[in-house]
């Protein structure tokens, strides 16, 4: 077995201050990114996959084909480990470089100069899990695949179909909760019609809904048939949640 690589903490922590700083943005346009080797150590219980960047698709239509190959290729990893800033930078400087300025080419374009695209996409912005290139990917499968269901990659399907969903729904503790988000898409699939229109009002009015209820049941304990019928419950004040002109614009499909 070939032992997976990452930078060291230091190393990794003083890359991202050097783009910061407004520093080697230039670097990220080339066809690599230099590194300095000597600040690489490994993972002895993690594996090197071979042959994972040639499965990544960098678009946004290949998201869930790419997100499904890089947590396969890492799918035994730990939550803590998945949360190892460093071994992210890694792969998004080192292993996966290619595919990580392909998927967000603004990179390349001249006299480039965004110093937030890169720290979200290559590091670590303020909200890491959503917009990091490839952590992103991995906790949304680990966060929505169903190891005990025919297709184990149903939900992962549905929540790769909307943008939508990666901008609303997971950024609220509830959707730590696998039953919860099985629910939740279980009855998205039957009403199509509550994400026809102001989605994301309708997506908080639902949250502030389960946070609410959280206050006298323990929500961590109930299954995805409670959160979908409490849904259908609701159905009707769901429904006649309306927002403002630019919270209609949900970017639902990119």
């Amino acid at each position: 077995m070939i032992a997976q690589r990452t930078f060291k903490k230091a190393y990794a922590d003083s890359l991202a201050d050097n783009v910061k700083n407004g520093l080697n943005l230039h670097y990220y346009g080339e066809d690599s990114f230099p590194y300095d080797s000597e600040e690489v150590v490994i993972i002895p219980t993690v594996r090197h996959p071979e042959g994972l960047l040639e499965k990544m698709i960098p678009t946004p239509h290949g998201d869930f084909e790419s997100a499904v190959a890089l947590y396969e290729a890492y799918k035994d990893l730990s939550p803590l480990q998945a949360s190892d800033r460093s071994f992210w930078t890694y792969l998004t400087h080192v292993d996966l470089f290619n595919y990580v300025q392909n998927r967000f080419p603004k990179v390349k374009e001249k006299d480039f100069n965004n110093v937030n695209y890169v720290i979200n996409h290559w590091f670590h912005g303020s909200d890491w899990i959503k917009t990091h290139a490839l952590a992103s990917l991995w906790w949304y499968v680990f966060l929505t695949i169903d190891n005990n269901g025919t297709d184990k990659y149903k939900y992962t399907k549905i929540f790769f179909s909307s943008h939508g969903f990666r901008t609303n729904f997971i950024q609220y503790a509830l959707a730590r909760h696998k039953e919860a988000i099985f629910g939740y898409f279980d009855f998205l699939m039957e009403n199509p019609d509550v994400t026809t229109q102001w989605f994301k009002a309708k997506n908080r009015f639902i949250t502030k809904h389960f946070n609410k209820l959280g206050g006298t049941r323990l929500l961590s304990t109930l299954n995805r048939d409670f959160f979908k019928e409490e849904l259908t419950r609701i159905k009707p004040q769901i429904l006649t949640v309306t927002s403002t002109v630019k919270d209609e614009d949900d970017e639902d499909d990119i």
